[in-house]
């Protein structure tokens, strides 16, 4: 070894992890070869994990081109080392840039050219530690996770119905067990959906016009939610209120009947990609209190968008003549309860303009606007 002049020694290695790549950068040329030249060590859960000791030495291809500069890349991936990961695993990586080369055990000579390649490091360089939570993608390199075939049966037809029945309307009873306190809300009314089509996203409206809290008398209350798109409107003929919601930045539409995201659990129009994206999809037998003629679907909210949605499951009835469902149950981050019943489902060709909008009120109602402030919470 000698002593360092000022100056001399670089600053450390860059690390991050960039649309599929480990990328590593230096303020000095490099030799881009991380086989040769990089040395990695690993954590997973905050513990350093150490690879065993090969039984069996293996050459390693030293040949072609040697890119030199100040940046390399190395493809995403997980060493088997690192033992059965699981979502939710936090993984860290450093890794050490070694101008000397990583000592190669093999009986190969080294090639003339590479004892003649340079770089501008002096002594070996440490990264930063890069630390990131594994996700599925991860594990089953960017492909859909498997699905039983039973269960992607069900998915599929569930999404074809929603292409084949663009337009649905039904009864609906809706009811919400709140576990914390202890109350209940039921309410009756009619779902109207209708489809996305090439420039307009999918809008609803839903129309209560009864409500039962606990075991107190039905009483009429008359409440309507509808969305255009961007705006999510809610009247309380009641209390004479309104309220607007813009959900959706100016200009742009959104998709608020995503399961799982929707203020409501409206399951029509569901693609199965995006189903299995987000949910762990199962199925089981049918009971004697499940509605006849029907298949049974259980959606549970994937570990890494437990966060991002509000449904912690989802319970599904799917009428096998038609595709679409009959029946939901869903529980929610709050414990929350929700149970719907459809019934008298039709589906029209087309629905009147003026039906997923609702006109302002009275001047002596309540009436208030919010505007777009990234997530709307109505």
């Amino acid at each position: 070894p000698r002593s360092l002049k000022v100056g001399e020694f670089p600053r450390g290695l860059q690390l991050t992890l960039v649309k599929g790549d480990f990328v590593i950068r230096s303020e000095a040329t490099m030799v881009a070869r991380p086989d040769r030249r990089l040395l990695a060590r690993w954590w997973v859960n905050g513990k350093a994990v150490l690879p065993p000791w090969p039984k069996k030495i293996q050459a390693i291809d030293i040949g072609g081109l040697v890119p030199i500069g100040r940046e390399m890349k190395v493809a995403f991936g997980l060493p088997k080392t690192l033992g059965r990961l699981k979502v939710g695993d936090k993984v860290a990586l450093q890794v050490m840039y070694s101008p000397g080369m990583v000592q190669v055990l093999t009986d190969k000579p080294l090639p003339f050219a590479w004892r003649l390649l340079k770089d501008d490091i002096k002594v070996p360089l440490l990264s930063n530690r890069l630390e990131f939570v594994v996700r599925e993608a991860m594990l089953t390199g960017g492909k859909a996770p498997a699905v039983n075939p039973v269960v992607m049966a069900i998915l599929e037809r569930l999404e074809a119905a929603g292409d084949k029945y663009p337009n649905i309307t039904a009864k609906i009873d809706y009811k919400v067990d709140m576990l914390q306190t202890g109350d209940t809300e039921a309410r009756t009314g009619k779902v109207y959906y209708q489809g996305p089509g090439k420039k307009e996203p999918a809008k609803f409206r839903i129309h209560f016009d009864t409500l039962r809290q606990g075991a107190g008398p039905k009483i009429k209350d008359v409440v309507d939610y509808a969305f255009d798109g961007a705006w999510l409107t809610v009247r309380k003929q009641r209390i004479k209120q309104m309220n607007r919601y813009q959900v959706a930045p100016p200009g742009q539409k959104v998709n608020p009947l995503q399961l799982g995201k929707g203020p409501f659990p409206v399951p029509f129009g569901q693609k199965a990609k995006t189903v299995i994206k987000h949910f762990r999809p199962s199925t089981r037998p049918l009971k004697k209190a499940d509605p006849k003629n029907t298949d049974y679907l259980k959606l549970t909210t994937r570990r890494r968008f437990r966060r991002e949605f509000s449904v912690v499951w989802l319970e599904m009835w799917v009428d096998r003549k038609k595709g679409l469902p009959v029946k939901i149950v869903a529980e929610d981050r709050s414990e929350n309860i929700t149970t719907v019943l459809f019934r008298d489902i039709k589906t029209p060709k087309s629905f009147p303009k003026k039906t997923f909008t609702l006109p302002r009120p009275p001047g002596s109602w309540e009436y208030h606007v919010e505007r777009y402030k990234g997530i709307a919470k109505p």
